[in-house]
């Protein structure tokens, strides 16, 4: 008696096609939780642009300002127009009254931030319109 077997048939096209799919997908979807776990918010203060030292708001110019995470031209121009205008900062909650700071940038730069010494004789006594 002769027995014949048959060959297993490979699988079609299409589900090749879809098995494919399916691995690419899944690969993806690692590398893209791999990337948010790498890029998930630390404890510590954001340093992309961390000066090295504290910088005096009450005294510093536009451009040692500029040294403070998340602060460019404008915002710098805005706390020294602020600063000449109200007077010394008293605070560092007092630097949300900057236009264009707000309470994330604030505490963003907060780790950075020192109001110093100040002669409250050298300021001025008006209050801004």
């Amino acid at each position: 008696m002769t027995v014949l077997h048959s060959k297993p048939s490979a699988p079609s096209e299409p589900r090749r096609a879809f098995k494919l799919a399916g691995v690419l997908l899944l690969v993806a979807l690692v590398g893209v939780l791999a990337w948010r776990l790498a890029h998930l918010p630390s404890d510590q203060p954001h340093a992309e642009r961390n000066p090295g030292f504290l910088v005096d708001v009450n005294q510093a110019d536009a451009d040692t300002l500029q040294l403070l995470p998340g602060l460019g031209p404008s915002i710098a121009a805005n706390v020294v127009q602020y600063r000449e205008t109200v007077g010394p900062f008293e605070t560092t909650d007092q630097l949300e009254e900057v236009k264009m700071i707000g309470p994330v940038l604030r505490a963003r730069i907060e780790p950075w931030v020192t109001l110093g010494q100040h002669d409250e004789a050298d300021w001025p006594t008006t209050q801004p319109r």
